[in-house]
């Protein structure tokens, strides 16, 4: 499996320093649970892969994508004339009800 992301991993970061970003990141989690919905062993494995890469180094949108994660992470609108506004909860049975 480490060789197949390895791949991933490279075209990402090739395609990235292409566009210009220094010192480009991939990231992925896997975890490996050793059962299934029965009592028999069942090895497999989930991942999580980031879709496109990251980059610690400083860049001008650097304030502004933690204007956005934070705005996010707070749950109010991050740009525009409601900036700052809440946003409200969605009801995910509202459409069944």
């Amino acid at each position: 499996m480490e060789s197949s992301w390895r791949i991933v991993f490279g075209r990402l970061r090739g395609a990235a320093r292409r566009w210009g970003t220094r010192d480009p990141q991939c990231g992925s989690v896997t975890y490996v649970p050793r059962y299934g919905s029965d009592p028999r062993v069942n090895l497999h494995f989930h991942s999580l892969v980031l879709d496109g890469v990251y980059s610690t180094v400083e860049t001008e949108g650097a304030s502004l994508l933690l204007e956005l994660g934070a705005a996010s992470a707070a749950g109010t609108v991050a740009q525009g004339p409601r900036a700052g506004a809440r946003i409200p909860p969605v009801d995910p049975f509202g459409s069944l009800a």
